[in-house]
């Protein structure tokens, strides 16, 4: 089992444990009536005595929280980005659980957001990078009116580049948290690996 689910099963709290087994199909434990570190331990033997088909489910839903919340503040900067205009999700990431339960529940709500948080929070470290391009727009007025335009140019060029892989397009559009600046439309291209 790797640390990160141990990780994410710590971080959870009793009622985060039972969502996670309910999803993923585990068997229910009293976790209420523990205490943390009875939790952990019981949670992770059932874990690690599950089927194989759903032990990997728990470590690709705790290695993808993990790997957020190794973001720290980016990451709830992220969240909260992405989370605009979702008031029962933005109530979640401003109450008390843990950073790690709160991807957790913005994960089981849509997990294409939580896809959208982590590219956000990944951004500020591929700036530099060959894998991130920012691009600020002196006359962006044609590519408000059609943004779907300018994310397939940026697809094709992607696409091109990469020797005509296919590739996967994602957009949304979010103001920033601050308030500060116009829109910011945030475009990923996830070019497909050769089979």
């Amino acid at each position: 089992m790797s640390t990160a689910v141990r990780r994410f099963v710590t971080a959870l709290s009793s009622e985060g444990l039972g969502l996670l087994f309910q999803h993923t199909g585990l068997l229910a434990i009293g976790f209420e009536c523990l205490d943390r570190r009875q939790r952990t331990k019981s949670a992770v033997a059932a874990i690690l005595n599950a089927p194989v088909s759903i032990r990997g489910r728990v470590e690709a839903i705790a290695g993808s929280i993990i790997s957020l919340a190794e973001k720290g503040d980016l990451a709830e900067r992220a969240l909260r980005e992405v989370c605009q205009g979702s008031d029962e999700i933005l109530a979640v990431l401003e109450s008390d659980r843990s950073l790690e339960e709160r991807i957790f529940s913005v994960w089981l709500s849509n997990s294409k957001t939580l896809d959208r948080a982590r590219n956000l929070a990944k951004a500020h470290y591929w700036r530099s990078g060959r894998y991130h391009c920012g691009f600020d727009l002196k006359n962006p007025g044609p590519l408000m009116d059609d943004v779907d335009a300018a994310k397939e140019a940026v697809g094709r060029l992607v696409q091109q580049a990469q020797g005509g892989r296919k590739a996967h397009l994602d957009h949304f559009s979010y103001l920033p948290e601050n308030g500060a600046g116009d829109v910011v439309h945030h475009i990923a291209v996830y070019a497909l690996a050769k089979t």
